[in-house]
């Protein structure tokens, strides 16, 4: 999901003035940003999972209660300086997010917090290097072109692609390991 997310922000300002007049401009910083916020929630989310799996319900509505209190911190004031501070708030809640779930999710389980931030880190930075050449391109572009687009999206997904083989060879492979076997036991003791 990163990488659609950061497509979505990437492509954004070319799709929305090409679909588009030119009065929802305005709207296109709100879309990048929130494009964003998606990536980050999918992170997010995922780790819920594994407090269900875990059979952690407990710790997952103390988890839900910290979101509450973080999102209406971090959204609430933003309300009060428009839509693109809102979006600011939505993004800033789900980084947030993704950084605190997997670390609850695996306290206690064996499984160092390194561990589980490490996939992460390098998912966001090799998104980030695979979409900069495709932003690039559509920034020194003053007026998009279906063909140029095209090449863009191509390229930035075989050079995310190539990144995301080598590092679920590297680094995915491990931490899947040691998640099947954390579900197993966990399985076990609720039995």
């Amino acid at each position: 999901m990163m990488p659609v997310a950061a497509a979505q922000a990437v492509l954004a300002g070319p799709l929305v003035r090409l679909i588009f007049p030119p009065r929802w401009e305005p709207s296109i910083p709100i879309f990048v940003i929130l494009s964003l916020a998606i990536g980050f929630a999918v992170l997010a989310s995922s780790a819920g999972n594994l407090l269900m799996a875990q059979g952690r319900f407990a710790t997952k509505v103390r988890l839900n209660v910290f979101h509450l209190l973080l999102f209406v911190a971090l959204v609430g004031p933003a309300a009060l300086s428009g839509a693109v501070m809102v979006a600011w708030g939505v993004l800033a809640f789900w980084i947030a997010a993704a950084i605190v779930n997997p670390l609850v999710a695996l306290y206690g389980t064996g499984i160092r917090p390194l561990t589980s931030i490490q996939p992460l880190s390098c998912l966001v930075i090799l998104t980030a290097g695979a979409f900069a050449p495709m932003s690039v391109m559509l920034t020194l572009t003053p007026t998009l072109s279906w063909p140029l687009l095209s090449i863009a999206v191509l390229f930035s997904l075989t050079f995310y692609g190539g990144l995301l083989w080598w590092l679920q060879r590297h680094v995915l492979i491990s931490l899947t390991q040691r998640l099947r076997q954390l579900i197993g036991r966990s399985r076990h003791s609720i039995k």
